[in-house]
């Protein structure tokens, strides 16, 4: 059974500089890439601070923690979702796997995550 989770925000991915800190923004994640450092935050702290973003998404969360050998957890979430044209970028974190999916789906998203429950 897989029980999900709406994080109460909404969030968006940007690009940021090396001395940007996480309580400033209210970052969820941090991601160093080659070409940039890129964060996942709240689309409140990036239009409250004039920071260029994109993919307003809405984040959910697995509810009972995950281990990093798991199998078929994100293939089928991502299953679900592409056959209903919705797309999703995961994270997989230590404790739990993350869905982000664009915030004017969230709502059917939500319904169809119950489907796996």
């Amino acid at each position: 059974m897989l029980l999900f989770e709406r994080l109460s925000a909404d969030y968006v991915y940007a690009k940021l500089s090396p001395e940007d800190r996480k309580e400033k923004y209210s970052i969820l994640f941090t991601f160093y890439e080659n070409e940039s450092i890129n964060a996942v935050l709240t689309l409140k702290s990036a239009e409250e601070n004039a920071i260029k973003y994109t993919f307003p998404c809405a984040v959910f969360k697995l509810i009972e923690n995950t281990s990093l050998t798991a199998v078929g957890i994100t293939a089928k979430v991502s299953s679900l979702l592409a056959k209903n044209q919705i797309p999703c970028n995961v994270v997989a974190a230590l404790h739990h796997d993350y869905f982000l999916v664009p915030v004017q789906r969230a709502d059917e998203v939500s319904r169809l995550l119950k489907q796996l429950g």
